[in-house]
C-alpha cells in the first residue's frame, strides 16, 4: 500500500536581525511521522536539523536555532481540497505551490523543471 501524506508544512525562515519570516522550504510529512524537505541545496541540510529537532507544535509556534527564526505553517487543508493525498501526488503539491505564487515559492523552480524535463527528484 502506498504511504499517505499527513501534512504538508511551509517552512518560513527568520533572518537573523529581520523581523519577516520568509518561505525557504516545503516539508512533506507521511503518516509514518517519515518526512521530506524541498528546498534550495544550500539549505536542505540546516532545514532537516531543524525538523529533526523539534516537535511538530513547536515548529508551528516558532522555533529558534543557529540564530535563525523557523515557522512551519500547514498547509494541508489546501492540498487536501486537491485531492492530492498519496506519497506519489508530492510532484503534483509542489507544482500546485510554485505555480500559485512562483515568487514566494521560487526555491521549487528546480524540482518543477525536473519534472518537466521528465526526471525524478
Amino acid at each position: 500500500m502506498e504511504p499517505m501524506i499527513h501534512k504538508v508544512y511551509v517552512l518560513a525562515v527568520e533572518e537573523p536581525g529581520d523581523d519577516i519570516l520568509t518561505p525557504q522550504g516545503i516539508v512533506i510529512v507521511m503518516f509514518n511521522l517519515r518526512f521530506t524537505v524541498y528546498s534550495t541545496g544550500a539549505n536542505h541540510n540546516l532545514f532537516r536539523s531543524v525538523v529533526h529537532k523539534y516537535p511538530w507544535d513547536q515548529l508551528e509556534q516558532g522555533v529558534y536555532f543557529r540564530n535563525q527564526g523557523f515557522r512551519a505553517t500547514d498547509v494541508t487543508d489546501v492540498v487536501d481540497q486537491l485531492g492530492l493525498k498519496k506519497a506519489s501526488d508530492s510532484s503534483a503539491i509542489l507544482r500546485h505551490l510554485y505555480e500559485s505564487n512562483q515568487r514566494q515559492f521560487y526555491f521549487l523552480q528546480r524540482y518543477v523543471a525536473l519534472m518537466n524535463s521528465g526526471l525524478n527528484f
